[in-house]
């Protein structure tokens, strides 16, 4: 087991993701207190095929988390547009009975008079 050089905490072992070490494992204070977190690497460093491979994983990476992002924000979008298209009904539904009405009274207006 490897312990944090500063601290003397166990670690756990974490994937990097930076540009330089993509998909490297590295050894993690657990407890990063006084600035501790990276402690050693746990394996040796990637071949370059790995690195370009990881590379393009992590951009996939992003491109879904924005995608995921503008479909939650759509989704937000869809249900304001789904609660203001309610609100019209409603209001439709409104005019259409005040509109049935004024023609009972005219019709009614107009017979009796």
């Amino acid at each position: 087991m490897v312990v944090c050089a500063n601290c003397g905490s166990p670690t756990i072992v974490k994937t990097s993701w930076t540009p330089a070490n993509p998909g490297r494992k590295f050894f993690c204070c657990i407890t990063r207190c006084r600035g501790c977190g990276f402690v050693d690497w746990a394996e040796g460093p990637s071949c370059e095929r790995a690195i370009e491979v990881f590379r393009h994983f992590g951009a996939l990476a992003y491109q879904v988390k924005d995608h995921e992002e503008e479909a939650l924000r759509m989704t937000s979008e869809i249900r304001q547009l789904q609660e203001q298209a309610l609100g019209m009904a409603v209001k439709y539904t409104r005019l259409k009975m005040i509109l049935m009405f004024s023609w009972v009274f005219f019709i009614s207006y107009v017979a009796f008079h």
